[in-house]
Order: structure tokens, then C-alpha cells, then sequence
């Protein structure tokens, strides 16, 4: 029989038991240690703990019974196996030895097959309660360890579904504040497809264009448009989708649903959503009243230059009016104070200054008419050569006679 290797400590104050059982045990892998008495025995435990003990009932200082149970008082060697060996062999003996803790009993004199046979069990049943203890032990140290595994992992879960239902919650929050948005915005809104296709169009519609939004879900963009946008309109939407980082703004004519040609500015970008789902979003605002006031604006400003650029033709031509007239009164009082001699002379040459300058009246007067018709555009602007050299003359010699004679005025 071969025992596991261990400790065991023999208490009996009678030598020739102790030589016997040391004997009996010599050959076995066990480290044999002896104590005559109870108080060498106490020593010896606490010193070095044995895995099993051999009590001997009658000891000179201590009674078997009174150390077994100061040995099972002390929680640090409580758990030791005693086996009593005692020449006493009634029952109430084994009953009292069981009482205080002793695992068996052996009867002297001692059988060496059934004192080994004994001592054997008793430290099988020992390794395996130590090795039970420690299994059991690991397997709390690995149950701990996974039990906070398991509750960290929950704690984690936990934050990951608290962040998770916030971000639901902040999701949905900002998904019913867009919707609102759309919803309520004044603008129209589209989501298109790569081939132009309205998959979404907001509530404005209706008041833009008088349709319900559902009309326009599924039918191409251009089919809403005024038939001569259709192709800038196209161009657009290919530009778009050409350089999805640019925003490009369009001005387009749409048909409202009472016949009318509102016209939108419309501006759109490319994007794509989670889904990979490539499209344009359009939002157009009707400019129709926008335009009409800038035409208007417009007109007022071009009404303003021609106020002004009549108010400086009129003014000119009030000048150019004085001078003729002048050149006229002069000859004319020439003609009245000229001398007997040579006056037929004078005459005729101040006669042909009054025609010129009459002429000169009448074609003034021409070109303000024309003017007027060229502005009631009823009239056709045919621009022709003059004579530059032709037209000094004239007004050289205008100058001359104008500072040649001071005049007289006669009673």
C-alpha cells in the first residue's frame, strides 16, 4: 500500500507504541513525528502542521479526549483528522472519541494491515477534501472572476443602451424638429433620384402650385415646369449630380394648377444618405413678385434717365433756339439802320443770314420731333453723314455776325 506524501504526528506516552507504529509506517513516503505528551504534542502542531494525528487516549498531562478538543477549538488546525488508538476498546470509548472530533478508532493491540489500511483512508479522504478545497476554491475565484466579468459587462451594456436610447431619443427629437421644418417651411422642398424623379415633396407644393404633394411623388421634375425650361432644366440636374460638393442655382417657370407661370429660383445639392442612396435635394422659393418689382424698379430707373436726359436735351436745345433767333433780331435791325449805299448788298446778305438761321430753327425743331418718335418708338433711328467742315462754317459765321455790329435801337 503505498500512502501519499505527508505529515503525521504519533501522541503517546508509552515508547514501545510509538517505536511500533513508527515501524509499522517506516516504509511508506510519510514523514513520521512523535510527542510523548500533550504539551510536546501542542508544540509540535504549531509548529509545523501535520496532515494527520495518531491520539493515544491515556496521556500523563492530558486526557485524549482534552486535547482532541483543544486541537478542533483552534479554527487554524481544526480540520486535522485524529484517529485514538487506545487500549480501551468499549463502545462508550468509541462514542466519546467520535463526540470530540476524532475520524476513527484503532484498538490495541494494532493489526499492521488495518492500522495502515486505516491511516491510508483517512489521507485519501484527506487529499481529496484538499483537493476538493482548492477546486472549490478556483472555482469560486473563476465564479468571482466571471461574476465581474459578467457585471461589468452589464454596466457596460447598460451605458451602451442608455447612450443608445439617447441617441434614439435625440434622433427622433431632431427627425420630428426636420420634419416640422419641411413641413412648415414656405419654400418648396423635392428629394430626386439620379434620374430626376420626385420621391418627396413637401406640403408647400400645394400652395405654390396648387397640387397635393402625393401628385408629385414618382413623375419627373420637368413634367412641373414651363415646356421651354425642360432642357436648362435638365442641364441643371446633370451639373448637379456632376459635382455633388456645388451648390448651383436656376431660375425656372413652373405651371401652377390654374393656368398661371409662377417662376421659382430653385437651388440644389447632391447627396447621399446611410443607405448609399444618391439623390438631389431642391428647395425653391417663388420669385415671381420679386421679379415683377425689380422690372418695375427697373423701368422707374430707365423713366428717371430719360426724365433727366430730356430735362438736358431741352436745355440745350433752349440754347441752341437763342442763338438763331439772335442771329435773326440782328440782321433784321441791320437791315432797318443800313445805309442808302451799298444797303442792297447789305440786305441780301443779311436776308440769306435770317433764311440760315430760320433753316437752322426748322431742323432743330426736326430733330426734337424725331426725338419724340424715336422714344413713342414709332419711328425708326437711320443715323446719316454730315459735314463736319460745313457745320463750323456755319457757326463761324453765326459767331461773326452775332459780335460784328453792336445794335441800335432807334425812337
Amino acid at each position: 500500500m503505498t500512502f501519499p506524501a505527508s505529515d503525521i504526528l504519533i501522541v503517546d506516552d508509552n515508547i514501545n507504541n510509538l517505536q511500533l507504529l513508527s515501524g509499522i509506517l517506516a516504509e511508506d513516503r510519510l514523514t513520521i513525528r512523535r510527542a510523548i505528551n500533550g504539551a510536546i504534542a501542542l508544540k509540535s502542531i504549531q509548529a509545523i502542521r501535520p496532515d494527520l494525528i495518531l491520539l493515544d487516549i491515556l496521556l500523563p498531562d492530558y486526557s485524549g479526549y482534552q486535547l482532541c478538543q483543544l486541537i478542533k477549538q483552534n479554527p487554524a488546525t481544526a480540520d486535522i483528522p485524529i484517529i485514538f488508538i487506545s487500549a480501551l476498546n468499549t463502545t462508550l470509548d468509541k462514542v466519546k472519541a467520535f463526540a470530540v472530533g476524532g475520524v476513527d478508532y484503532i484498538s490495541k493491540p494494532f493489526e499492521f494491515a488495518e492500522v495502515k489500511a486505516r491511516i491510508h483512508s483517512q489521507l485519501q479522504l484527506r487529499a481529496a477534501t484538499a483537493e476538493v478545497e482548492a477546486l472549490n476554491a478556483a472555482l469560486e475565484a473563476r465564479v468571482e472572476q466571471r461574476t465581474a466579468q459578467l457585471m461589468a459587462a452589464k454596466v457596460t451594456l447598460e451605458e451602451q443602451i442608455k447612450e443608445r436610447h439617447l441617441a434614439e431619443v435625440a434622433l427622433q427629437q431632431s427627425e420630428s424638429r426636420f420634419r416640422f421644418l419641411i413641413e412648415n417651411a414656405s419654400d418648396l422642398i423635392f428629394l430626386l433620384d439620379p434620374q430626376g424623379v420626385i420621391r418627396y415633396a413637401s406640403p408647400a407644393v400645394d400652395r405654390g402650385l396648387g397640387y397635393n404633394p402625393s401628385a408629385f411623388v414618382g413623375k419627373p421634375l420637368t413634367q412641373w415646369l414651363h415646356p421651354q425650361d425642360h432642357e436648362k432644366a435638365t442641364q441643371w440636374l446633370t451639373e448637379v449630380f456632376a459635382y455633388p460638393d456645388r451648390v448651383l442655382t436656376i431660375i425656372l417657370r413652373c405651371q401652377h394648377r390654374q393656368g398661371n407661370e409662377p417662376v421659382f429660383e430653385a437651388v440644389a445639392q447632391r447627396f447621399a444618405d446611410a443607405t448609399s442612396f444618391a439623390g438631389v435635394v431642391v428647395n425653391a422659393r417663388d420669385v415671381t413678385e420679386c421679379l415683377r418689382m425689380e422690372a418695375v424698379q427697373s423701368a422707374l430707373e430707365r423713366e428717371k434717365e430719360l426724365s433727366e436726359l430730356k430735362l438736358r436735351f431741352f436745355s440745350m436745345a433752349s440754347h441752341e433756339f437763342r442763338t438763331p433767333l439772335s442771329v435773326i433780331l440782328m440782321a433784321a435791325q441791320i437791315l432797318e439802320n443800313a445805309e442808302p449805299e451799298g444797303a442792297q448788298t447789305k440786305r441780301l446778305r443779311n436776308i440769306k443770314r435770317i433764311q440760315s438761321s430760320a433753316q437752322s430753327l426748322k431742323t432743330m425743331l426736326s430733330d426734337v420731333l424725331e426725338i419724340a418718335r424715336l422714344e413713342a418708338q414709332s419711328m425708326e433711328f437711320k443715323p446719316q453723314w454730315i459735314s463736319l467742315p460745313e457745320v463750323c462754317d456755319r457757326i463761324l459765321e453765326t459767331h461773326q455776325t452775332l459780335h460784328s455790329h453792336e445794335p441800335r435801337i432807334h425812337y
